[in-house]
């Protein structure tokens, strides 16, 4: 679902980032702990609420927010804490960052961790006990350096807050809007697109870029630039880098107009940084579109053993009017990373996505948990990467599913 591009530069504002106190804002009854959490996205008359709500099973039966759950009103975007909690991110005015635990007797509490005032462009975890933020200037107008927060995962405390990095080096064809961040092995990766923050177009898709900093000096190191491929990530979901066993990175650009871009240049095509390296891997690439014919991957995460898991836009008319944004007509598809081929799953109907948002997938093992929203209903897909195959699951009453997580 992506949000409006009038509401996009309001989303860009409504991140964090102050340290607040340790409020407990509440929480719900169980009579047990549970396996699952869901964040149910439920939009009515145009107002989107969120409920958080527990689940032991995603096979069967039906999974409800009705007197099931916490509630957050407001545009929320989630992800999984290494501690195995869950982090609520807001938006849309929204400005608190909230941590949901679930304790020993099943009570689900929300926890406030930070308060915005000013705008946060992307929240990794670091390690096991630390968070990091960057913060880009909502347009060159607003400021000229990046500020990068460290925060302390358990605590909410901000331990460090660098602004000795100027924008300037990412903002070479336009201002930089960023697609993910990872920190590896001594150095912090930061995906972008340059994009424009009036029109939103997308004027430099000939190249991907990555800019590397130092961790934990976090000092600018160089920029990084593959012609091979188009910009990696897209719009808001922050979808530009997996990591596997062995800590290399894997980069995913598909450059699609149905994924916010303006045009399309390139083909979508994977590449890979290795493990500590600063340079792309001249050894590696998956052309991943011309292998397909042109299909182009909207959201993916990682798996194990170079599978991942991708929802893949079957649009190849980039120049169609109505794409722009549409995130459409999508099938689902196990990737070998390792081995450069794509196999598509049997049994996820063709389904249109979430847009502009974190990939709402869990993975279980050798399974991958997600919502498909179609004319049937909402209901849970679980796919074997190891056969790519996938059964359906339990119904959701949903209009969405924003986050996906086990305890």
């Amino acid at each position: 679902m992506y949000i409006s591009k009038t509401l996009a530069a309001v989303a860009a504002s409504a991140l964090l980032l102050t340290a607040c106190s340790d409020d407990n804002n509440g929480g719900v009854s169980s009579p047990a702990r549970s396996k699952y959490a869901l964040s149910l996205g439920v939009t009515a008359n145009g107002n989107t609420t969120y409920y958080v709500v527990k689940s032991n099973d995603l096979m069967t039966g039906t999974i409800s927010a009705q007197g099931n759950g916490l509630e957050e009103t407001g545009y929320h975007d989630y992800m999984q804490a290494a501690n195995g909690n869950i982090l609520s991110i807001g938006g849309l005015g929204v400005t608190d960052v909230n941590m949901i635990s679930q304790d020993a007797q099943g009570v689900l509490s929300v926890r406030t961790m930070f308060r915005a005032n000013t705008a946060l462009s992307e929240l990794c975890q670091a390690d096991d006990k630390t968070l990091l933020g960057l913060e880009v200037p909502a347009t060159p107008q607003a400021g000229s350096q990046l500020t990068f927060y460290v925060v302390d995962a358990v605590t909410g405390s901000v331990t460090n807050t660098n602004t000795s990095n100027a924008v300037a080096p990412l903002a070479q064809q336009e201002w930089p809007s960023v697609t993910g961040m990872s920190v590896n092995n001594g150095h912090v990766y930061v995906a972008y697109v340059p994009m424009s923050r009036e029109t939103y177009a997308t004027p430099a898709t000939d190249s991907c870029y990555v800019a590397v900093f130092t961790y934990p000096g976090l000092q600018f190191e160089k920029l990084m630039k593959d012609a091979r491929t188009g910009n990696a990530g897209s719009w808001n979901a922050y979808n530009a880098f997996q990591r596997d066993e062995q800590g290399d990175l894997y980069v995913m650009s598909n450059s699609n107009v149905a994924n916010g871009f303006s045009q399309s240049t390139q083909d979508a095509a994977f590449l890979r940084i290795r493990k500590g390296q600063t340079e792309f891997d001249t050894n590696y690439l998956f052309p991943f579109g011309k292998q397909t014919g042109g299909l182009r991957p909207a959201h993916w995460l990682y798996v194990g053993n170079g599978l991942a898991y991708a929802l893949v836009s079957t649009e190849t008319d980039q120049s169609a009017e109505n794409l722009r944004w549409s995130d459409r007509n999508l099938k689902a598809y196990v990737v070998d990373l390792y081995n450069r081929r794509a196999t598509e799953v049997q049994g996820v109907p063709l389904h249109n996505g979430d847009g502009g948002r974190r990939f709402a997938a869990l993975v279980e093992g050798n399974y991958v948990y997600h919502l498909v929203n179609d004319a049937s209903g909402a209901y849970i897909y679980r796919t074997d990467v190891t056969s790519a195959t996938a059964q359906r699951g339990a119904r959701v009453e949903t209009s969405f599913i924003a986050g996906m997580f086990k305890f």
